[in-house]
């Protein structure tokens, strides 16, 4: 929807219902069995139209519209639109991309001895390994740095392609000059939750007093900052898949606060790699030519995987053979963790429940919009993802090809343009 400005299943994601037992891939550095980089796959729907599970050719994506009308694109970041060369970023309108192709990995690119030969629970089939395409090409695992870590690996990336085109416009004249389009989307953080130890060791004990506490306190800084009225009152929170706080033994309660610190450990680093991207621009004197746009893809991921009766054997046995999540350990490159309802909840309030629900805890998420030159304001108006396609072409002077695009016919954006809302 971000991609195209319309909805996912007119752009070929349509939501796949249906476990199966596909491995997922052919060999573990070679081209992937199915486009799907989801976990889920639907008999009857997979490869109707609306269910491709790649971005299709019924939509045209912005970096397309963008790159025909005088921009230099870019990306780095999780793909998720298709895995297969043909589907990779670089084909649908980015002039440079590093793009991690399926829905989730690891963050540090660990990979257990013997973990893909010998068979592995499909629930975890993109989770396991770091499959990149750079430009076209898929990248060797081997030629991933020793230290890699997701966040930081992309922050780098879009900086660097940010710094070859700025070299580049340096070298012409102003009339030959190309603005340019980034889009950075970051792996965390998605679960496995990992960070680098550097991250994490800034929340030890932040915690400790549980969800609920971190939840009114939450609760309180939103008041605090005008984001929700005083008198809102809060969704209860809703989950009896899994056992409340006050029922946890100490040592659960301690496992749980470790696994939140690593989730803190991952959006700081996050939050270092937009700024380092933000500095940047500032270092170059384009950050004031620059609307910058931050915000999550959905609500908190609430789900308890632990309490899935199709998941839960093969993966807590996979996990238990190849992880070590020891206390110490939570948040390490060999430790696989996600930290639950309650967490999640303590994140969305004062909405209802969490990701892969269409209520307000799945699918209202926070967007901080730089409009340079415009006074701070929060909006509270309702608006979509569809949205931001059109926002920004408007703002590039771009109309959108529809009916028809290179030969063929595409559907036209549903979302409609934010430019003179944001100004007000």
């Amino acid at each position: 929807m971000i991609m195209t400005g319309t909805d996912n299943h007119i752009a070929g994601l349509g939501n796949l219902i249906e476990f199966t037992n596909y491995t997922g891939w052919s060999r573990f550095e070679g081209e992937p069995v199915t486009d799907s980089g989801n976990f889920y796959d639907s008999k009857p729907q997979r490869g109707i139209p609306g269910y491709e599970g790649y971005l299709n050719e019924r939509v045209v994506a912005i970096p397309e519209v963008l790159r025909d009308g005088g921009y230099h694109t870019m990306m780095a970041g999780k793909w998720h639109l298709g895995l297969k060369p043909e589907r990779a970023p670089h084909v649908r309108g980015f002039n440079r991309s590093f793009a991690m192709l399926p829905g989730s990995s690891n963050h540090f690119n660990y990979r257990p001895e013997g973990e893909v030969k010998n068979g592995t629970p499909q629930f975890l089939d993109t989770s396991l390994i770091c499959l990149h395409n750079e430009d076209g090409k898929y990248v060797d695992l081997e030629d991933l740095p020793k230290d890699f870590y997701s966040s930081n690996a992309y922050g780098d990336k879009i900086v660097e392609y940010m710094d070859e085109w700025h070299q580049e416009q340096i070298q012409k004249d102003e009339s030959s000059e190309k603005p340019f389009f980034a889009y950075l989307a970051f792996s965390a953080p998605h679960w496995p939750l990992q960070a680098p130890k550097e991250h994490i060791q800034n929340y030890r004990g932040v915690y400790d007093e549980g969800p609920e506490v971190l939840r009114q306190q939450r609760l309180a800084n939103l008041v605090k900052l005008g984001l929700i009225e005083k008198n809102t009152e809060a969704h209860p929170v809703l989950d009896d898949r899994v056992e409340g706080w006050d029922e946890f033994t100490e040592y659960e309660k301690e496992m749980s606060c470790r696994s939140m610190e690593a989730y803190a450990g991952m959006v700081e680093c996050i939050d270092k790699n937009v700024g380092k991207v933000v500095d940047y621009l500032e270092s170059i004197d384009e950050l004031d030519n620059t609307f910058i746009m931050f915000m999550s893809d959905n609500g908190a991921e609430g789900a308890a995987y632990e309490a899935y009766p199709l998941v839960k054997g093969p993966l807590l046995e996979h996990i238990r053979k190849y992880y070590d999540n020891s206390f110490d350990n939570i948040g390490a490159a060999n430790s696989f963790v996600w930290y639950g309802p309650r967490w999640a909840q303590a994140a969305t309030a004062p909405s209802r429940l969490y990701k892969l629900y269409t209520t307000e805890g799945g699918v209202r998420v926070p967007c901080i919009a730089r409009y340079p030159n415009y006074p701070a304001a929060i909006k509270h108006d309702f608006a979509t993802v569809m949205d931001i396609g059109p926002t920004i072409l408007e703002m590039a002077g771009l109309k959108h090809p529809a009916p028809t695009y290179q030969g063929r016919e595409v559907a036209a954006m549903r979302g409609k343009s934010m430019h003179s809302w944001l100004k007000v």
